[in-house]
């Protein structure tokens, strides 16, 4: 994975984020189909290291495709922000025995 491919995902995302931007902004949080594409699209998995799954890119291709999605939602972006960059801080430096089950590598429906 790119990051030029990787801001590609976020893009074809934009449509379906932009139509539910109002939906987020009256729920006061990210609808379930928005959380879910992010999800299927791997935007989550962006800053998270390859040896747990990740594709390990660079912090500015993840911060490009968050400002694209803050061009069709504002609060998607910030969601997708906050949640994604976590796997670059301490759970991105966990040993195997604590990343797998972290980064839900041994679970079916992992939440990033």
């Amino acid at each position: 994975m790119t990051g030029k491919e990787f801001i590609g995902r976020a893009q074809a995302l934009l449509p379906s984020v932009r139509a539910r931007a109002r939906q987020a902004e009256q729920l006061r949080r990210l609808p379930e189909e928005t959380f879910r594409e992010f999800q299927e699209a791997g935007l989550f998995r962006a800053l998270q290291p390859a040896r747990f799954g990740g594709f390990e890119l660079d912090p500015g291709s993840f911060y490009e495709a968050a400002i694209e999605i803050g061009t069709a939602c504002a609060s998607s972006a910030w969601v997708l922000a906050v949640l994604g960059v976590h796997p670059a801080g301490n759970l991105g430096k966990a040993s195997r025995s604590y990343g797998r089950p972290a980064f839900g590598l041994e679970n079916e429906d992992p939440f990033l």
